[in-house]
């Protein structure tokens, strides 16, 4: 699945009026933001398609067709399409959730409601391979559903939990298993059902627990489950790793105990290991045998140092470790299995008085960098690894007040970074691996309000654009990587006053921007011959709030602000051409 990395900084005001967004590229910081925004094209959309060439082939255009009508008696709490884009679920607050589906003409239609006896639909969701859906009601019960050899879709299992709270409900990698946490007032509940042979679902495992609350993940492989029991907010116990054998079956691999109140445990991406720390010890490794039976520990990271938090880069042979005394240091896994200490930064006094809490690291998709949180949390290093395996820091990205959020693009080629005062910094790799600043986002003269800022900015999954706003403030921009290696402001989308942008993303292929706004969803698409980008259609959708595309980008979700009405809306193109993602309309 392509990934789109979103930096989002906010709880979203509405109503608020916020001060001007400017980007300023680094060697032109000083200016103000009038003057950097005559640098980038400017678009006033109202009158934008008067006497503009680029719109004079409306088979550049989008025909927008409202195909379904949903309706709820109470509030929709989500809309989801289906990863294939033919079906889309809802969860509603009236106890129902409704599976829509598409014909090969095009035609939505309702194709079945999931009905459940009393109380809200919290969640509906699709298992990967789209063949469930399983829903959760806060009122005892689960139910699965499944789509049938004749496109028909009928409930194929009912999972009811003890009086009390429900966690969450999903499904494993595999599709073929599901899991549901519940809690009540003296324990904690995880059932594991599972789909056997003939497409049947069964109850494979109830593992009951005396704590008030448990966490449980499967692994990548969907052949093993981790429990964490917590007897309180604050209070972990006890790693538990359950298998599944041959037959189905689910029992218990391993049981760790702890004696502390901090403790995280994570599977490796290829399921092989669990990392486990907690607060009074350093992190430890567990690995399964061959026969998957067995978890045994082999190995301490950092034996003189107590471990808090870890994450794996996305090879598993790389961990990187936040410790007690705010050091944070890469581990790597050697040829006998041990893990050998590859860098270690010492942060400085000001990060003895914050706790870590939250995410501190994150590698990039390579597993080639990682960044750090430093700098009492007011700063980020990126840490490399060369072609001899040796790690040295690589830049130092500094803001002037807490991070908020820090994530790689999808080629780790690029760094967006984002802090409490509004600022979003933009670093990229150059040939020779070093990284250097290209763009700095930040409001001018602008304190976070109430403690909140409401700028995103969010890469395409191409990574050759970036998407900024500020949720506030009815002014959008588009930024182009050039084959100069430079960010410039590429466009600029002025809305008209008092509008609230409620939302915006690229399309999954990056081709395409979708903006929500009062009343309105907007879509751009871009030029590829001179990348230029222009708006290809407006939905009307009274009080809309959200907005989603499918994965092929064909069709798009609305969900108004009550809550009760969700909208399909067909998307083709005005003229009988080929596309690369959409259906043409017949």
């Amino acid at each position: 699945m392509i990934k789109l990395f979103i930096v989002t900084l906010a709880i979203v005001l509405s109503g608020i009026s916020m001060p001007s967004l400017g980007v300023l590229p680094k060697q032109q910081s000083e200016l103000k933001i009038d003057e950097a925004e005559k640098e980038g094209s400017q678009l006033n959309i109202d009158s934008f398609f008067e006497g503009n060439s680029v719109t004079d082939d409306q088979s550049l255009l989008f025909n927008v067709e409202e195909k379904c009508l949903i309706k709820h008696s109470r509030g929709i709490y989500s809309a989801t399409f289906s990863n294939d884009s033919l079906h889309l679920v809802t969860a509603s607050r009236d106890s129902t959730a409704k599976i829509y589906g598409q014909d090969s003409t095009g035609e939505w239609a309702l194709k079945t409601i999931i009905n459940h006896d009393s109380g809200w639909i919290k969640s509906a969701i699709f298992s990967a391979d789209d063949s469930h859906v399983i829903t959760l009601s806060d009122k005892q019960t689960a139910k699965i559903y499944g789509q049938d050899s004749n496109g028909e879709w009928t409930e194929k299992a009912i999972i009811q939990y003890p009086a009390g709270y429900a966690h969450s409900a999903t499904f494993s990698a595999d599709s073929h298993h599901a899991m549901l946490i519940s809690t009540t007032n003296t324990n904690s509940t995880v059932q594991i059902h599972g789909q056997d042979s003939n497409g049947k679902w069964t109850q494979r495992a109830v593992i009951n627990n005396d704590y008030l609350w448990v966490t449980a993940i499967f692994s990548p492989d969907s052949r093993n489950v981790l429990i964490t029991d917590h007897k309180g907010a604050r209070c972990a116990q006890t790693v538990t790793i359950y298998g599944r054998n041959l037959n189905g079956d689910w029992g218990q691999r391993a049981i760790i105990h702890n004696d502390r109140d901090w403790v995280t445990a994570i599977f490796s991406p290829d399921s092989r290991n669990v990392l486990i720390t907690d607060n009074n010890k350093a992190a430890q490794i567990y690995e399964q045998d061959s026969s998957g039976d067995t978890w045994t520990k082999t190995a301490i990271i950092g034996p003189d140092k107590i471990a808090l938090l870890s994450s794996f880069s996305a090879d598993g042979r790389h961990v990187a470790i936040t410790h007690q005394d705010r050091s944070i240091g890469i581990y790597g896994q050697d040829l006998n299995g041990q893990w050998p200490q590859k860098i270690l930064i010492n942060n400085d006094e000001a990060d003895k008085g914050v706790y870590p809490i939250g995410t501190r690291t994150i590698f990039s998709n390579d597993g080639h960098f990682v960044m750090i949180i430093c700098d009492g949390e007011k700063a980020v290093k990126i840490c490399g690894q060369s072609s001899s395996g040796e790690w040295t820091e690589k830049a130092t990205i500094q803001h002037q007040d807490r991070i908020l959020s820090m994530t790689f693009s999808s080629d780790s080629g690029h760094v967006l970074t984002s802090s409490n005062t509004g600022a979003v910094q933009i670093y990229s790799k150059m040939a020779n691996d070093e990284w250097i600043e290209k763009a700095t986002i930040q409001y001018s003269n602008n304190p976070p309000l109430f403690g909140c800022n409401t700028v995103s900015a969010t890469l395409s999954a191409d990574n050759r654009h970036m998407l900024t706003f500020d949720l506030a403030h009815p002014r959008i921009k588009i930024y182009r990587w050039t084959p100069d290696e430079e960010w410039i402001e590429s466009f600029i989308i002025h809305l008209a006053a008092n509008t609230f942008i409620r939302g915006g993303t690229f399309s999954a292929d990056g081709s395409h921007v979708i903006i929500v706004t009062n009343d309105i969803v907007k879509i751009y698409g871009i030029n590829s011959t001179d990348d230029t980008w222009y708006e290809k259609a407006s939905i009307e959708h009274i009080g809309v709030i959200k907005a989603s595309m499918s994965a092929n980008g064909g069709h798009i979700v609305t969900v108004n602000s009550d809550h009760s009405i969700a909208k399909i809306w067909r998307l083709s193109l005005e003229k009988n051409i080929p596309s690369p993602f959409l259906p043409v309309k017949k």
